[in-house]
């Protein structure tokens, strides 16, 4: 990848995390395309739906998942023309948007179908948080807190090389038994995902959830990583708790559907 671009997509590097992430660690799925003029710059990713399992399972039916992104009106213009001539093919897709000016060109050509949205929270600059006293912090996977974990549609296997790759589980226990956790594991150089938040249902309404959360952004900003704790735009009471806790919105990441006709 030529240097600008690179240089580009670091200049926002939770909007772009996706983009960076999939360009250097999983370049071997990835085809990429971009057209750079006049200090302006257009990317597209491309890889096969089957060759990620979280998208398989969200979209079995699509073919390939498409990552467009651009700086301006003529650069997007050029990279939805590059979609249109080389994979419009008769197949479904799925794109995914970090970016309104690239969404609304592929809206003006394109029929999409709207299926969901991500919405990415960070911690704001020289924001403090206090470390709760109820949480205990480990990094080990217990079975006790991976079970809540898969609860979330997380499989053993993730989260067994999360956990060797160094992630951190934030726990919140009754007796012996965790009633809620989170986990923070890395995703791309220094961001490091906060999820997994999980309590079980008899330990709910009693602030358990802002607890483990609140542990887990103390600690990455002490240890200088960059957090991220991306939801479901459907998923209220997290959007909450992300906004209780003085985050603020970073990216919203939204998935849109092609089918041909």
């Amino acid at each position: 990848m030529d240097t600008t671009i690179q240089a580009y997509l670091n200049t926002d590097r939770l909007k772009h995390l996706t983009h960076l992430k999939y360009l250097n660690l999983h370049s071997d799925i990835v085809d990429q395309y971009y057209v750079a003029q006049d200090g302006q710059i257009g990317i597209l990713l491309s890889y096969r739906t089957d060759a990620v399992s979280w998208d398989q399972s969200l979209y079995p039916d699509s073919y390939a998942v498409l990552l467009p992104t651009a700086s301006d009106q003529d650069c997007a213009e050029q990279v939805f023309d590059y979609v249109r001539e080389n994979l419009l093919i008769g197949k479904p897709l799925v794109i995914k948007f970090c970016d309104r000016l690239t969404k609304s060109v592929f809206l003006q050509h394109m029929p999409l179908r709207y299926a969901d949205a991500y919405l990415s929270y960070t911690a704001g600059d020289n924001v403090v948080f206090d470390l709760p006293d109820q949480v205990v912090i480990t990094t080990q996977l217990t079975d006790s807190c991976a079970t809540l974990y898969m609860a979330n549609g997380y499989d053993r296997k993730a989260l067994e090389t999360y956990f060797a790759q160094g992630a951190i589980s934030f726990v919140i226990n009754e007796g012996a038994s965790p009633v809620a956790t989170c986990m923070a594991y890395h995703n791309f150089d220094t961001i490091w995902e906060i999820a997994g938040v999980r309590t079980i249902d008899s330990a709910r309404q009693k602030g358990y959830g802002r607890l483990v959360v609140q542990a887990a952004l103390h600690t990455l900003l002490k240890q200088g990583k960059a957090p991220r704790y991306i939801v479901s735009a459907n998923n209220l009471p997290s959007i909450r708790l992300a906004e209780r806790l003085g985050l603020r919105q970073c990216l919203s990441f939204e998935h849109f559907v092609y089918q041909p006709t």
